[in-house]
């Protein structure tokens, strides 16, 4: 019997997502008020937010390109990765910079854990996966690509159902941009 579930960094309400971006880059010196990145960004939310009228789905591209319009062009201290042009904010760590090759795809260190843990054999039997079949890795395009249900509507539709049946406990990075815990505190 399911006791309750814990959900960490969860893609729940776009709306919120969305909202939170450019308020919570901005809190945290990623964006300058004054500039013309956040002029192009208020001009992108302006748009999104005639799309979201119409019809709010799990994955909006056109929402998401605030997400890149920040992670590319945001203020990189150039302590955290040398040479700002070929860089990009760590959507996973916003105090930690990446080479734009790795833009939304270098996760938090930690992961070396998670993945030693996961493709542990006792581990994997218990959940039920042939080893010989599947290893655990973060950031697989394909199942990114696979789960990115864009016509699906949002998860936070089921949250009043199961909240009124189980616990949730719903925790988000301190400096995480991608799933920021500001989305996660206005839902």
């Amino acid at each position: 019997k399911l006791r309750g579930l814990l959900i960490g960094d969860g893609w729940i309400d776009p709306i919120s997502l969305y909202n939170s971006y450019l308020p919570y880059a901005i809190a945290n010196n990623l964006v300058k008020n004054d500039s013309e990145l956040y002029t192009n960004i208020t001009q992108i939310v302006a748009a999104w937010r005639q799309i979201l009228s119409r019809q709010v789905n799990v994955f909006v591209s056109q929402c998401y390109y605030i997400l890149h319009q920040i992670m590319n062009n945001g203020i990189i201290k150039e302590q955290d990765v040398g040479n700002t042009e070929d860089s990009c904010i760590n959507v996973y760590d916003i105090r930690l910079g990446a080479k734009k090759t790795m833009c939304g795809s270098n996760g938090p260190s930690e992961l070396e854990y998670v993945s030693a843990y996961l493709n542990r054999q006792d581990v994997m039997s218990s959940i039920h996966i042939d080893g010989k079949k599947s290893e655990w890795r973060a950031f697989t395009r394909l199942i990114f690509t696979s789960f990115r249900a864009f016509n699906s509507r949002p998860s936070i539709h089921l949250l009043p159902d199961l909240l009124s049946k189980i616990p949730i406990v719903f925790y988000n990075g301190e400096y995480d941009l991608i799933c920021n815990h500001w989305a996660a505190e206005n839902m």
